[in-house]
């Protein structure tokens, strides 16, 4: 467990600059991350994927194209 304790302890006071300014990085994309999943995870409702939404993102296949031409 001491060890355990001396690497939290050492997370929050970095000893270096640059150590510093790892943890202040690394805690600004920590706070991106939980902001992102908060706003996008918030809602509790499944997106709706149908066909219609499938073609509008990767476009029509190449398989309805060929079968309306005959």
């Amino acid at each position: 467990m001491s060890s355990l304790a001396a690497f939290f302890a050492a997370g929050a006071r970095p000893p270096t600059p640059l150590a510093k300014a790892i943890m202040l990085v690394l805690t600004l994309k920590l706070l991106a991350i939980a902001g992102a999943s908060i706003f996008l995870f918030s809602i509790n409702k499944q997106p709706a994927i149908d066909p219609g939404a499938v073609s509008r993102l990767i476009g029509p296949s190449t398989l309805s194209l060929d079968e309306g031409r005959r």
